[in-house]
């Protein structure tokens, strides 16, 4: 009967461990997508080579997306990956989804860079002022001649909430998911 109730009690912990062997393997698929774009990142280039491992990068960063649910981080790398490599409309849909597991000023700030790298100025002014409001921590990763607007958006923002006259947020641009 002891063997029989330890055997039961082995198989119950082998069943509730299933799920996090697949979580492990999903952050050790992320932690090496990570630095193959770190790695690129570092080197300021993006020739032919460094292209087919942003790809791997990005499909690596969206199957380990399925081993972690819930969890933006992967989707994030995969769309900057793909910001990288110059592609902002697909870096957008990333982001997106992303934006759709839960609000981070990193989505907000990188769709802003996204939007920017499109041509839509007003829609990455949008998306900057939201991460900036976010986390003001933003502010500080921003080009020096892109602070000025977003720290004087924000104060606006700040004086209305004193005031009580603010009932919402900096809006997100108006095709975002939120």
């Amino acid at each position: 009967m002891k063997l029989v109730s330890t055997g039961l009690l082995i198989l119950a912990l082998s069943i509730a461990l299933v799920p996090e062997f697949r979580r492990y393997a999903a952050e050790r698929r992320l932690y090496v997508a990570t630095a193959v774009f770190q790695s690129i990142v570092a080197r300021h280039q993006v020739a032919a080579p460094e292209a087919d491992a942003l790809d791997w990068a990005v499909a690596t960063s969206i199957d380990a997306a399925d081993g972690i649910p819930g969890d933006s981080r992967p989707l994030i790398l995969a769309g900057s990956a793909r910001l990288i490599a110059q592609r902002p409309s697909e870096a957008l849909v990333l982001y997106k989804r992303a934006l759709d597991l839960g609000e981070r000023a990193e989505i907000d700030l990188n769709m802003g860079r996204a939007y920017f790298a499109l041509g839509d100025q007003q829609a990455a002014s949008s998306a900057i002022i939201r991460a900036a409001w976010v986390s003001p921590a933003i502010v500080s990763v921003l080009p020096e001649q892109a602070r000025p607007p977003v720290t004087s958006a924000l104060a606006q923002d700040e004086e209305l909430l004193l005031h009580r006259r603010l009932s919402a947020p900096p809006p997100l641009p108006s095709d975002s998911s939120r």
